[in-house]
């Protein structure tokens, strides 16, 4: 990998970092009742997570059968947890986040730092 593309490795896991992050106070905000900064700050996740994907390719990671796997599967979670939000459904916004979404972060991002952080210790 060049110095550029090892700079996208490092931005994309302060990223992925940063959506962690997200997801907590999405979490706490749809737990207090105050869906309209849940919803803000779910954005605000779901748009760094696309921005994520769309810089794999940069680092020759497009075609990561495992990374892809993974994101697919957030995705999934990340639709589900919409649906609820859509629908003021403050009970299953709580099981969808902890049962679903936050254990599919967490797969995802273990692959991602797993496939990533070799580049970036080197």
């Amino acid at each position: 990998m060049n110095n550029e593309q090892i700079d996208v490795v490092r931005r994309i896991l302060d990223l992925a970092d940063t959506v962690k992050e997200g997801l907590d106070y999405a979490d706490v905000k749809g737990l207090e009742g105050d869906l309209i900064s849940a919803i803000r700050m779910f954005a605000n996740v779901v748009e760094a997570f696309a921005e994520i994907e769309e810089a794999l390719p940069v680092v020759g990671l497009a075609e990561d059968n495992h990374i892809q796997d993974a994101g697919a599967s957030l995705r999934k979670a990340f639709n589900d947890y919409l649906e609820c939000l859509e629908n003021n459904d403050h009970v299953a916004l709580a099981n969808i986040m902890s049962l679903s979404l936050l254990p599919r972060y967490e797969d995802w991002h273990r692959v991602l730092d797993r496939t990533l952080r070799p580049h970036i210790a080197s």
